[in-house]
């Protein structure tokens, strides 16, 4: 972190993007926006996480015909676990099940929840079987957010806008793009 961020610090700094930001132009609101150490350590946290959550999509993909499925574990064991997400620990579907991209953790800033990738026989095992509520996870419910600059989005119910997709997949739409 500390790396990073003395890497990013001057250009941020040379933006206007530190401490006490309040330039509607910059920030989208016009409301102050703080942009201290806490802020960079969550904004890396974060870029983290889906850079892991990435590289583990395309392990997934590999091993998909040893282990087809995806377990949901949520981040339920903190104090204050997010309840859609502790809804969602223990659901299981096919690696390739539609709702892997709108559901793929992370979900949001801080969130901790991850999948596990499932074979045949652990199912078996365990007795667990492919979730009841699979055709209802392949179209989430959604919930309007509006952004800072007024315009509406829809965001699938428990995951905070801006994380709604599968990282691991965004790649490749960037890269048919170019």
């Amino acid at each position: 972190f500390e790396q990073w961020k003395a890497n990013v610090l001057p250009d941020m700094q040379k933006a206007g993007w530190w401490g006490v930001v309040q330039d509607e132009a910059l920030t989208g609101t016009p409301d102050a926006i703080v942009v201290n150490d806490r802020r960079l350590r969550t904004i890396y946290r974060t870029n983290l996480r889906m850079s892991i959550a990435a590289g583990r999509w395309r392990k997934y993909q590999r091993e998909k015909a040893q282990f087809p499925y995806l377990r949901y574990l949520s981040d339920h064991y903190r104090k204050h676990p997010r309840l859609n997400h502790k809804s969602w620990h223990g659901i299981i579907l096919p690696v390739d099940h539609p709702a892997w991209q709108w559901l793929f953790p992370p979900n949001g800033w801080g969130c901790g929840c991850r999948v596990e990738q499932v074979s045949e026989a652990r199912m078996q095992r365990n007795g667990w079987k492919v979730s009841d509520r699979a055709d209802e996870l392949a179209h989430p419910p959604e919930y309007p957010f509006e952004l800072p600059d007024g315009t509406e989005i829809m965001v699938p119910r428990g995951v905070q806008p801006g994380f709604g997709y599968n990282p691991g997949t965004a790649h490749l739409r960037v890269l048919a793009e170019k």
